[in-house]
């Protein structure tokens, strides 16, 4: 009897699991994104960006690139939010 609540309680948990996530990626699918900089040529530009950021108390995200900068080994960056939040103007 112990083993089949506990079938039940485990069947009930992972149908939960499913329906959670299947809304959460429903609703994550729905998201936009926008291009805030694309790295490429020229050179000083930074081109390949590592995976990965950084960011400060303020909200400064940073990253490096694998190429680019000034002498071609690379450079890193930053990112500064607008303010009161949202995407920076170009």
């Amino acid at each position: 009897m112990r083993d089949r609540r506990l079938s039940i309680g485990l069947t009930f948990a992972l149908a939960m699991f499913a329906a959670t996530t299947s809304m959460t990626a429903t609703h994550a699918a729905a998201q936009t994104e926008t291009v805030l900089h694309s790295f490429g040529m020229p050179r000083q530009d930074g081109q390949r960006p590592t995976p990965g950021l950084a960011v400060d108390a303020s909200g400064n995200l940073y990253g490096t690139t694998q190429f680019g900068g000034a002498y071609g080994y690379g450079m890193l960056f930053e990112l500064t939010p607008a303010v009161g939040g949202g995407i920076p103007r170009r």
